[in-house]
């Protein structure tokens, strides 16, 4: 009975440092772009049954370890009623920390406005520059594609 309250307290705390997730809708790109401004980031596109997505947050997590770590932004394509699974998952990756975001509009909608060329396939990375371009990445990430990416940003 102890270990078992010494969990849920554990569990608890844990729950309440990690950030909440936004509700992704109209316009939450250009509020995360104009959060960013100035400086690189990532901008990655999950769902918790993807596969290739569960590699790449697995990554990521390994990632956000190090110092200084790389601006990273989550945006679960799930929708609202998974938030407790969502949460779960970034825990388990170590990821809670990092800004998270839950799409809570029409799917279709949102992927038109965050880029016309994107039908849907997961995970979807765009690396942004500091000068706000982007270059956009479907699938499973490769480490070179990262190593690229964190070397250029580094200048």
């Amino acid at each position: 009975m102890k270990r078992l309250g010494m969990a849920a307290i554990m569990l608890l705390a844990g729950w309440a440092q990690a950030q909440p997730l936004s509700p992704f809708v109209s316009g939450s790109l250009q509020q995360i772009v104009e959060s960013q401004r100035g400086k690189p980031f990532v901008l990655m596109f999950w769902s918790l049954d993807c596969t290739h997505c569960q590699h790449d947050l697995q990554q990521w997590g390994k990632l956000s370890q190090r110092k200084p770590a790389p601006s990273l932004v989550l945006v679960a394509v799930d929708g609202p009623e998974q938030q407790a699974a969502i949460r779960a998952r970034l825990q388990q990756y170590r990821l809670s920390s990092q800004p998270a975001w839950v799409f809570a509009d029409m799917p279709e909608k949102l992927r038109f406005e965050i880029d016309r060329r994107w039908y849907g396939e997961l995970p979807r990375t765009y690396f942004y520059r500091a000068d706000g371009q982007y270059q956009a990445v479907s699938g499973k990430l490769e480490a070179k594609q990262l190593q690229n990416w964190l070397r250029e940003v580094k200048g």
